[in-house]
């Protein structure tokens, strides 16, 4: 097996257990047994729990990033569902991204460490740079009106949209607080 593959090998295996068990309770001896390696192999290609951990973080970061490129890129659908999708990502994100979902969770209880900041903080620069790049277009006629604190608040809306859907899931309160006529409405506050 090449190394780029077993590395990446390693770091699926890591964010199944770093999401199942959190960071304190999740052992390089379980992440190498997932994947049927000795221990000593995981050295070979992370000096620590901590880099292995960072990496799961940069992978799962870089995976929304792509996933909401794809979304944007779409053009088969019109830009109102394309944000409809975006939205739907965002409320996945517990399932299919749970260490970052918990990242912005932590955040918002300043719980990270400067590593987790700054990593959250690209993601968020990232895709309020998707984003805006999306706005700037559909705002082209209007450009001079276009504020460009949108996109980043539009970020964090969806995440908070995100992390209140999933807890009031979880808790039983509700099924789904923001439905999808409740979105598409916030959608049109911020489209032309």
């Amino acid at each position: 097996m090449k190394n780029n593959e077993r590395k990446n090998q390693l770091i699926k295996a890591a964010s199944k257990r770093f999401s199942k068990l959190g960071y304190y309770k999740t052992t390089l001896e379980e992440v190498a047994r997932d994947i049927r390696i000795g221990k000593a192999t995981i050295y070979h290609y992370f000096t620590s729990k901590d880099e292995l951990y960072n990496a799961v973080l940069e992978w799962e970061s870089n995976d929304i990033i792509e996933k909401i490129k794809s979304i944007f890129n779409d053009e088969t659908i019109d830009i109102s569902e394309r944000f409809i999708k975006y939205f739907e990502l965002k409320n996945n994100i517990l399932s299919d991204n749970k260490i970052i979902s918990l990242l912005f969770i932590r955040k918002i209880s300043s719980e990270l460490n400067e590593k987790e900041s700054e990593l959250l903080e690209r993601l968020i620069a990232d895709e309020s740079k998707i984003i805006g790049l999306v706005m700037s277009f559909l705002n082209r006629e209007q450009i001079e009106k276009y504020d460009d604190k949108i996109p980043k608040e539009l970020v964090y809306l969806s995440w908070m949209i995100s992390v209140i859907n999933n807890k009031l899931i979880k808790d039983g309160t509700e099924k789904n607080l923001f439905s999808d006529s409740r979105i598409k409405s916030i959608i049109k506050s911020f489209l032309p």
